[in-house]
């Protein structure tokens, strides 16, 4: 009982606060970046763009059909996360790995209604491939989450069953 407590809240902790963060750094990139030249800091790139498609800008030209193929395909990830949480040894690590993925998720359709779009802010600069995109937090946590829960699978192909 109590552990089912703390993995529930190590979900949770991880859905509100990717949500939250990536909430917090759109609006800013709004006010701050929206409109304005790039600052370079290093090897990143903050700069703001709003990707009205789907993933990797798909689906741009008819809003209605981008929302309800977002939500399908969030859809889809949420259940093959549950899927894959079975397959963790740790459960906490599991929890943490599938809220990142969710509050990716969530943050990125809260942009659908809030901004008619996503709002990307931040590119990787002299990264080879990973120069040519532009990015957010939820995609990064959704990113971290995925791999992680991928690797797991790899090491551990027989999910268990309960």
């Amino acid at each position: 009982m109590y552990e089912t407590k703390v993995i529930r809240r190590v979900f949770l902790l991880a859905v509100f606060g990717v949500s939250i963060a990536d909430q917090l750094s759109k609006w800013a990139a709004w006010f701050w970046l929206k409109d304005q030249p790039p600052i370079t800091a290093g090897f990143v790139e903050f700069t703001f763009t709003l990707n009205r498609g789907n993933f990797f800008g798909a689906l741009i030209g008819n809003p209605g059909l981008g929302l309800i193929s977002k939500l399908i395909m969030y859809s889809f990830i949420g259940a093959f996360t549950k899927m894959m949480f079975r397959s963790f040894s740790d459960r906490k690590t599991g929890a943490l790995c599938c809220g990142l993925v969710f509050g990716g998720a969530v943050g990125n359709v809260i942009d659908t209604f809030t901004f008619g779009g996503t709002p990307d802010m931040v590119r990787l600069l002299n990264c080879g491939v990973l120069s040519n995109w532009v990015f957010n937090i939820a995609d990064l946590a959704l990113w971290i989450g995925a791999l992680r829960l991928l690797w797991e699978l790899s090491r551990n192909p027989k999910p268990k069953v309960q």
